[in-house]
C-alpha cells in the first residue's frame, strides 16, 4: 500500500476553492477540490478525530481536554516540514489531471491504529486517508491556513480553553 509523502492545500481565488494535492510515496497524486460547504462538513470532522486521541479522552474536564490537544497541537506542527515545497514533478494522476469535487465524508475508526478519513465525490473514487495524529494535525493547519485566506468568512479553530481569567465560582451555602 503506498504511503502518503506530500500534502498541499492551497486556495484558488479563481475557482473560489480548496485545493488538496496528495502525492504518495510511490508518486502517484491526487487532487481534489473543496467548496465552502464541504470544508465546514470536514472541520466538525477533524476536530472529532483531533478529540478521539487517548491523552485528550484521559482528561476529566474540558478544559484540560482543551489544553492537552492545544499542545499536542503545538508539538506535531514544530515536528512537521512546512518549508519543503509540495513536489510538482510528474506523477501518475490515477484520478485525472482535473481535480475532483469532494462530496461525501466519512470517518473509520479502527481499533489499536490511525483512524480513517474518507473522502469522496458524489459518484467515482475518492480517497480515504490513514491519519495518525501528526498527520491530522498538519493537515488541520493546513486547512485552516488556506480557510484563512479564502474570504469563506469561515473560522477554523481548534476548541479553545480558557487563559486562566475566568471567574473562579463562589461558594454556595
Amino acid at each position: 500500500m503506498p504511503r502518503l509523502h506530500q500534502i498541499q492545500v492551497r486556495y484558488m481565488p479563481q475557482e473560489d476553492r480548496i485545493l488538496l494535492r496528495i502525492k504518495t510515496t510511490d508518486r502517484m497524486e491526487f487532487r481534489f477540490w473543496l467548496t465552502r460547504r464541504y470544508v465546514k462538513l470536514l472541520w466538525p470532522i477533524v476536530i472529532k478525530m483531533l478529540e478521539a486521541d487517548h491523552s485528550v479522552q484521559l482528561q476529566t474536564n474540558a478544559e484540560a481536554k482543551s489544553a492537552v490537544l492545544s499542545f499536542q497541537h503545538q508539538k506535531a506542527i514544530q515536528e512537521s516540514d512546512f518549508a519543503t515545497k509540495f513536489r510538482d514533478d510528474s506523477a501518475d494522476l490515477p484520478l485525472g489531471e482535473s481535480p475532483v469535487v469532494l462530496a461525501k465524508i466519512q470517518l473509520k475508526n479502527r481499533e489499536k491504529e490511525d483512524n480513517v478519513l474518507c473522502m469522496h465525490p458524489e459518484n467515482g473514487k475518492g480517497i480515504e486517508l490513514a491519519m495518525n495524529e501528526t498527520l491530522l494535525h498538519s493537515f488541520s493547519k493546513l486547512l485552516t491556513d488556506a480557510v484563512s485566506v479564502s474570504g469563506w468568512d469561515i473560522e477554523l479553530r481548534l476548541p479553545a480553553h480558557s487563559s486562566g481569567n475566568a471567574p473562579v465560582p463562589g461558594r454556595v451555602n
